[in-house]
């Protein structure tokens, strides 16, 4: 798994790609807390190019989204691929944490 950032005005982004499970959790955790607990109030992270995700993965984006709104920014995913966008709707976690469900 790799996580690019980057910081664009008052947004920090990050792409997610390959397997975001257990074993990748901590690496990613570093990386996307840093943005979410820094300057940058709403946070974008693109999942497009992740291939599975488990109930780690899914933990840590529920944590960040949380993180986010609690200091007044936003939390938004992007790109979800079709793997990832399954998971989301068969755990009930589409509506919390995809713009464009419901």
């Amino acid at each position: 798994m790799s996580v690019r950032t980057e910081r664009v005005g008052g947004t920090g982004r990050a792409e997610v790609v390959g397997r975001f499970d257990a074993h990748e959790v901590a690496q990613a955790q570093g990386v996307l807390r840093a943005l979410v607990e820094g300057d940058a109030p709403a946070l974008e992270v693109d999942l497009s190019g992740v291939t599975f995700v488990d109930s780690s993965a899914l933990a840590e984006l529920v944590a960040l989204r949380r993180t986010a709104l609690a200091r007044g920014g936003t939390f938004t995913l992007t790109g979800t691929s079709e793997p990832v966008r399954t998971i989301l709707e068969v755990t009930d976690l589409a509506g919390v944490l995809l713009p464009d469900a419901g």
